[in-house]
């Protein structure tokens, strides 16, 4: 028999097995300093049947990671990372940098416009993988995806 008691999460009014699933689904940090990008990715992932926190830039991203890394009930790590190289204030391999200094291994993927050669060697050196714009959605998604299973390259 399923158990259909209210309870409320947030400002949700959930059964328990929705607010178990709520808890349980996977959550990954978006950092993107363009709109349109930002909500393609965003958009794309959900559709996959994620959860997605966007910010657009990586003061934000530092901020959203050191907030979920509090050790409290009321915060939830992110399992997957994707963040733009080149963003107003930090870049993301700043971040990357400052993230794995503090033994986080959580999968982080970086996307560029900026391929260059020494990206990808340092992106390598600090366990991300990295996509050149314009890349496939889908064959990101399937990137992360994959990570979140222990399949994937990032962390």
């Amino acid at each position: 028999m399923q158990d259909n008691t209210a309870v409320d999460v947030g400002t949700g009014h959930y059964t328990l097995e929705e607010a178990y699933l709520a808890l349980r689904r996977t959550r990954v940090l978006v950092a993107e300093d363009d709109d349109e990008m930002r909500a393609l990715l965003v958009t794309h992932l959900q559709r996959r049947g994620l959860e997605v926190v966007a910010v657009s830039s990586g003061s934000e991203l530092m901020r959203k990671l050191r907030h979920a890394a509090r050790d409290d009930d009321f915060n939830r790590p992110y399992d997957a990372i994707i963040s733009d190289v080149r963003m107003p204030q930090r870049t993301g391999l700043d971040v990357l940098a400052e993230f794995r200094t503090q033994s986080w291994a959580t999968p982080f993927f970086l996307i560029t416009a900026f391929g260059e050669e020494w990206i990808h060697r340092e992106a390598d050196r600090l366990g991300a993988r990295v996509f050149d714009k314009p890349f496939d959605l889908t064959r990101m998604a399937d990137a992360v995806v994959a990570s979140l299973d222990g399949g994937g390259s990032a962390g």
